[in-house]
């Protein structure tokens, strides 16, 4: 048996062709049966062979499955998810599945220039789908979601100018409850280096919480977790991070730090619409700086950072310096309108 097809969805053209058992075969609904199916559509291709089994308990499958995809962002953009520049996709992996569960199994592959790892299975004979997902990336690039080189300062820009929307992929997080494993090997794109991320995190009706399991950066130890409610009217995103030790090293002047707390809170749908609205706060304690290797005469007993949307950003502080005990305020530019200096 085979099928042929050629459409388009959300207009984008497509073409299918499967090929299978004979018709009375699968009719007699017994054995073991060969299939094979390709399926291209805008610069994407997906190809799987395997086979299906015809039991007494019900139909079950096994192939190999091959996915490729030169231009991501475009790809995205026919089911109306925004995505930045990506690069392509390739992955390769098994997929098993019945009635009730579909798994897929040692997918390997790469997106632009993050390399990846997953299994994952999907429960589908309850009320509510149920999902597992185990990832490992190595490494992980965040560089294309933080270029704002498109972006203009504009009071109130286009969304299409450089932004990205999330409304999609937000709406799709109210459709299965998931767990969720990460291992992150190596993150780059960031202005510190961050390596060996374990995390694990829930989706349950719609609802993200995701709590960090251990991650090194600036040479100490860091703990993150967040939430993000897809359900609120303004979908809301907390991050909190905490770093013990963290050592911050420049040219000619650095320093090492007993802790610093970091906390975020947004909300939106689309990656403006979180920075216009980010509201944060950071701490740093028992901070002890270097100029040109040797220690500073000065103790930052504390210091204090809040941003607020619309607003000045506010820096307090106090410790010691040169056996005198000092403090202070710094007020400086907002993320709409950035200090400047004459």
């Amino acid at each position: 048996m085979q099928i042929s097809a050629a459409g388009s969805f959300s207009g984008m053209a497509f073409d299918l062709t499967a090929t299978g058992a004979e018709l009375n075969d699968l009719l007699a609904a017994e054995g073991l049966f060969p299939i094979t199916a390709a399926l291209s559509a805008n610069a994407a291709a997906v190809d799987v062979s395997g086979h299906l089994d015809m039991t007494s308990t019900g139909p079950s499958v096994e192939a190999r499955v091959e996915v490729r995809a030169t231009n991501v962002q475009a790809l995205a953009k026919t089911v109306d998810i925004e995505l930045p520049d990506l690069g392509s996709l390739a992955a390769r992996g098994s997929l098993r599945g019945d009635l009730e569960t579909i798994d897929l199994v040692d997918f390997v592959g790469h997106l632009g220039t993050s390399r990846f790892e997953f299994n994952t299975t999907l429960n589908i004979a309850g009320e509510r789908p149920l999902a597992g997902l185990t990832v490992t990336l190595d490494p992980l690039d965040v560089a294309p979601f933080l270029d704002t080189s498109s972006n203009t300062r504009k009071s109130d820009p286009n969304p299409d100018d450089g932004d990205i929307d999330f409304s999609a992929i937000l709406s799709s997080l109210d459709v299965v409850d998931a767990d969720l494993q990460v291992g992150i090997r190596e993150v780059l794109g960031l202005p510190i280096g961050i390596n060996n991320v374990e995390l694990r995190g829930q989706l349950t009706n719609g609802v993200v919480a995701l709590q960090s399991l251990g991650a090194q950066a600036l040479g100490g130890q860091v703990a993150i977790d967040g939430r993000l409610d897809s359900r609120a009217e303004c979908p809301e995103l907390e991050i909190r991070a905490r770093l013990s030790e963290p050592e911050f090293a420049g040219t000619n002047a650095g320093g090492r730090a007993s802790k610093v707390n970091l906390a975020t809170s947004s909300c939106g749908r689309s990656l403006y619409s979180h920075r216009k609205s980010l509201h944060a706060t950071a701490e740093l304690i028992e901070a002890r700086p270097r100029l040109g290797g040797e220690p500073a005469p000065v103790l930052v007993q504390r210091l204090d950072l809040t941003i607020t949307p619309g607003e000045r950003s506010r820096v307090r502080f106090s410790g010691v310096l040169a056996d005198e005990a000092v403090e202070g305020t710094l007020t400086v530019g907002s993320l709409e309108a950035p200090v400047s200096y004459t």
